[in-house]
């Protein structure tokens, strides 16, 4: 995970309930190399995913599960602290979800969507400052927001894949601040698989990829958004 302009840290996935340890790298010190971060505090956890937000690393992850087929839990975070070198206590919060993504003053957590259930799975929006938690708002379109990109657009974050075709669900920009909905033009021609894709503050980035055909697509297109 890349982190302002000169660090990056090497965040552990599933641990499968063993102790990890997240390595960064500063690029700007006089000797570039890894170093290990002090243990962090969320113990036996699924999985571990972070973020980084005005000059701090929010790691999250919900407890071990307790069993197959219950609902997802409630993610648990702490923030490492730079000076000290150490991390705060942990809390629960109140939102389901994976992929934390900072979008301006916000964290938000992706919804992946349950079409077949008619509604969004999981997915939350975090504000640090005001220590706020909310559900995502209702999407325009439940199709295809299991394939959550989390491209960041400004101030705005696309849920959903801008690379899907008109009709297997496309991506969707939100605003978490005013939490209101932007539906994405649809890709012209057919969903792509595994393209990739990029943004700036204005305009998402879709290229190559593959065609259910398993053909390789050597072009790509661009959306300015407004």
């Amino acid at each position: 995970m890349v982190a302002g302009d000169h660090r990056v840290f090497a965040v552990p996935g599933f641990s499968d309930g063993k102790a990890v340890r997240l390595q960064a790298l500063d690029t700007a010190s006089a000797e570039v190399s890894w170093r290990t971060l002090p243990a962090d505090p969320l113990g036996s956890a699924d999985y571990r995913q972070a973020t980084w937000f005005d000059g701090r690393l929010m790691l999250a992850g919900p407890p071990l599960a307790t069993g197959s087929g219950g609902a997802a839990a409630r993610v648990r975070i702490t923030w490492w602290d730079q000076d000290s070198d150490t991390w705060t206590k942990p809390v629960d919060g109140k939102v389901t979800g994976w992929d934390p993504t900072t979008v301006g003053a916000r964290i938000v957590w992706p919804g992946h969507g349950d079409a077949t259930s008619g509604s969004a799975a999981s997915g939350g929006i975090y504000d640090p400052d005001a220590d706020r938690w909310a559900d995502l708002p209702d999407p325009l379109d439940l199709d295809g927001l299991d394939r959550a990109s989390g491209l960041v657009v400004g101030s705005r974050i696309v849920i959903g894949e801008p690379s899907a075709g008109a009709d297997s669900g496309r991506g969707q920009l939100l605003d978490p601040v005013s939490r209101h909905w932007t539906a994405i033009a649809p890709l012209p021609g057919p969903p792509r698989f595994a393209a990739a894709t990029a943004a700036s503050v204005d305009e998402i980035f879709v290229w190559g990829g593959g065609t259910a055909k398993e053909e390789n697509l050597a072009d790509g297109y661009l959306l300015r958004v407004p």
